[in-house]
């Protein structure tokens, strides 16, 4: 099994990647992928729905090349504050304000901690995953899915 799986959009473009540790990577410029009405990041909504239903994600990051800066945000506060638009598909946007920021210079550093804490064999406890798995059922059921 590889440590890494990517995924794409409707033109087949890689839009990023989920690692072993649970935290989806993506890589933008903020010239063309900034949803400037918004002031917000998007990913489109089936990514979003197989990350948590599928792969049980924990974070998204995003690492903008224009500014050289990380976005991080919990999967959880994404689900809180996306809102959906579809332009060619469905998208969920979440403005910039919600996600943590982060000089870009600091990107290997959480790549190679993320890389040692993949391995870690400490389990996480159903207890710690019930809450995120509730936000996103009372989202869905809000989206009327």
């Amino acid at each position: 099994m590889t440590d890494r799986k990517n995924f794409y959009n409707k033109k087949l473009q890689n839009i990023g990647w989920l690692k072993l540790d649970k935290k989806f990577r993506k890589v933008v410029s903020k010239k063309t992928h900034l949803f400037k009405l918004m002031d917000a990041w998007g990913i489109e909504s089936y990514v979003i729905k197989d990350l948590i239903e599928q792969h049980d994600c924990e974070q998204i990051r995003i690492k903008e090349t224009d500014e050289n800066v990380i976005y991080i945000i919990s999967i959880k506060d994404w689900v809180e504050h996306a809102v959906e638009r579809d332009f060619e598909s469905p998208q969920q946007f979440v403005s910039r304000k919600f996600f943590k920021k982060l000089d870009a210079t600091t990107w290997k550093s959480l790549e190679s901690e993320s890389s040692d804490s993949s391995h870690s064999s400490s389990p996480s406890t159903p207890s710690s995953r019930t809450p995120r798995k509730t936000k996103v059922k009372e989202a869905q059921h809000r989206s009327g899915q």
